[in-house]
């Protein structure tokens, strides 16, 4: 029984609860690959959840992210997306 009941304090120190969810994407995206284009809208629908006079909200698109080594996608990114690493001419970019 102390064993069982160690490990669930453990596991308790251990959980980090997620942050305030403040922020909802909605995406609508459709491709067209004869044209190769994709094409879509997005609602962004963000909570202000502080007392404090917020100007402006800036947002930040990687158009041609994966253009070159010298993006700064590819930079920050270490030259990979979702763990693998891209190989030159195997990635896309506006043309």
């Amino acid at each position: 029984m102390s064993v069982l009941f160690s490990h669930y304090l453990m596991a308790q120190e251990e959980y980090c609860p997620l942050s305030l969810r403040i922020a909802n994407y909605v995406m609508t995206v459709s491709l067209n690959p004869t044209k190769k284009l994709i094409s879509g809208s997005e609602v962004l629908t963000w909570e202000h959840i502080s007392s404090d006079f917020i100007p402006d909200i800036y947002l930040h698109f990687y158009m041609n992210a994966f253009s070159c080594e010298k993006s700064t996608f590819m930079t920050k990114s270490g030259n990979r997306f979702h763990g693998r690493k891209l190989e030159r001419g195997k990635r896309g970019a506006l043309g």
